[in-house]
């Protein structure tokens, strides 16, 4: 088959992605995997700051990069906008015969342009699905965010969802006669071989340091400040304990001036690192800390997985859809900073019982969440959906 893959991207990366982000993964993994069983494999995506090429071929994946405005509110819609006229020598030159769209305001613009090409939307939003009016952008976008997501779910020909819950307010959402055979729910997934790089000289330095790791945007749905504030506590108990805060974000500036009023020495907030920095990170940490109040189904939960590491996660229904509490990681509630301390100590309190959550983990990883499982289902929606050469 003939494929064209659509994102915007990052402006802070790339595909194939060197800082990672969890769509990219996605894409690139998808595309990686579907070129090596045959399948011609275009990607659209935005240009970054790591580079600047609009151009390349990489494992067989021709990537197509465009340039956006850097405005968070604006970028993805000039993204979609500046994409058509390429999009449309793209669909004859490769005769693409499915367009697989990972942005509610990319698949709604391409439906008007291409009413007539078969779309596979992916959906990666929560802002809109379980998030109050103005929790992620200002209140006077909700409404266009919204239309751009009923747009995008309503002129899709098939929606890949990544967890049962989501799958479950998009039919309530949208109504529609058989709507249960256009929504397909289609896991998350990880491909183990990007994940077995590291820097030695890292690793080297972080020797026999205790540390957890947060990874991940900062912004506010995160609750990154709730982390700060439980590890404010547990250091008292255990002072040669550290955090490492991975990530970029609005709330960078804020929270290393936060991490200061608290006089965390023991805590840094890292910025963008490189994906095999991430992996070091991983490898050697006592364990994963997400608290965030909303996410759809987050990648880095299942690189944690891939590390036999435990995880500490927010109790949100997209956390309780990997994690079984105590058995393959832990949860709390994301408001309870002392149910968190608690998880911290136990963890370093008993070793054992963490590793054989780390092992829990990476078994449900195998079973449920590897790139080779998923891109079946994936290849087959494909299939019900493609046009003819």
């Amino acid at each position: 088959m003939n494929i064209c893959i659509v994102s915007s991207g990052s402006i802070y990366d790339l595909i194939p992605p060197i800082y990672g982000g969890g769509i990219q993964n996605y894409i690139f993994s998808i595309s990686k995997c579907l070129v090596a069983k045959g399948h011609k494999i275009i990607v659209i995506s935005g240009l970054s700051y790591s580079n600047l090429k609009q151009y390349e071929k990489i494992q067989g994946i021709e990537i197509y990069r465009i340039k956006k405005i850097r405005n968070k509110s604006l970028s993805t819609l000039s993204f979609s906008l500046n994409i058509i006229k390429i999009l449309k020598e793209i669909i004859r030159k490769y005769k693409i015969q499915v367009i697989h769209t990972n942005s509610r305001v990319s698949t709604s613009i391409i439906r008007l342009f291409f009413p007539n090409m078969p779309i596979i939307f992916t959906e990666h939003n929560w802002d809109i699905l379980i998030a109050p009016p103005g929790y992620n952008a200002p209140s006077i976008f909700y409404p266009l965010m919204l239309i751009f997501e009923l747009m995008a779910l309503k002129f899709s020909n098939s929606i890949v969802c990544l967890t049962k819950f989501s799958c479950a307010i998009i039919k309530n959402l949208l109504w529609e006669k058989n709507i249960k055979k256009k929504i397909h729910h289609i896991p998350n997934f990880i491909d183990l071989t990007l994940l077995n790089k590291y820097n030695k000289k890292l690793e080297k330095k972080l020797g026999d340091k205790k540390f957890f790791i947060y990874i991940g945007r900062l912004e506010i749905e995160k609750n990154l400040f709730t982390l700060l504030r439980a590890f404010s506590y547990i250091i008292k108990e255990k002072p040669d304990l550290n955090l490492y805060i991975i990530g970029l974000g609005p709330l960078f500036n804020k929270l290393i001036k936060f991490k200061e009023e608290l006089k965390l020495k023991n805590c840094k907030i890292l910025g963008k690192i490189t994906n095999k920095d991430k992996y070091t990170y991983l490898k050697n940490c006592k364990g994963l800390i997400l608290p965030s109040f909303y996410e759809i189904m987050p990648t880095v939960l299942l690189e944690a997985f891939a590390f036999k590491k435990p995880v500490i996660a927010s109790s949100i229904p997209a956390n309780k859809s990997l994690i079984n509490d105590n058995s393959t990681g832990y949860l709390f509630d994301p408001n309870n900073i002392e149910q968190l301390i608690n998880i911290l100590r136990n963890i370093l309190n008993n070793e054992s019982k963490s590793n054989t959550i780390g092992e829990n983990g990476y078994k449900i990883l195998k079973n449920k969440f590897i790139l080779n499982t998923q891109i079946k289902k994936i290849l087959q929606v494909y299939r019900n959906y493609a046009r003819k050469k």
